[in-house]
């Protein structure tokens, strides 16, 4: 799955969270697609065709694709690289997406307890119809949802 992009002046640059896949650059004058592994090794595959490309970029895993579409390419081994500090980047982002998850979860969850409360002191105030204690049991089943999916996606 793809992390980060950059595109500049025909170079497209992408980070992955993939098993042995962290990074790509795509020439988009050239055609040419470079790929980086865990291990540091990297290789260009020449000429790899925009839809090719772009199946591997947005593809849920980068090895089934690279399998797939762009094995069957020639490819020159070159130099390796130190992956650490693209590894690094790539374990930063992946933490910093599952806070932003989980903030956007818990903002989702004391939403629901609002509705909720607002609910429930509707009916304590004497609006308690079956139509407002249906509302509030939905509410209040909805709360209960949306934390076991919190306290599941905590507990990964």
């Amino acid at each position: 799955m793809i992390l980060k992009r950059q595109e500049k002046e025909g170079l497209v640059k992408a980070m992955y969270d993939s098993s042995n896949i962290v990074a790509s650059v795509y020439n988009n004058k050239t055609n040419d697609l470079e790929i980086i592994f865990k291990a540091g090794t990297r290789y260009k595959y020449p000429n790899v065709s925009k839809s090719d490309y772009m199946r591997f970029e947005i593809a849920e895993s980068q090895g089934a694709v690279f399998n797939t579409h762009i094995k069957k390419y020639t490819y020159e081994k070159l130099t390796n690289v130190d992956a650490s500090q693209i590894i690094q980047e790539a374990d930063t982002l992946k933490v910093a997406e599952d806070n932003a998850l989980i903030k956007a979860k818990q903002i989702e969850l004391v939403s629901r307890l609002k509705d909720s409360l607002n609910i429930g002191e509707a009916i304590s105030s004497g609006n308690d119809s079956s139509e407002a204690r249906s509302l509030f049991i939905e509410s209040l089943n909805k709360l209960k949802l949306g934390m076991e999916n919190f306290i599941n996606e905590v507990n990964k």
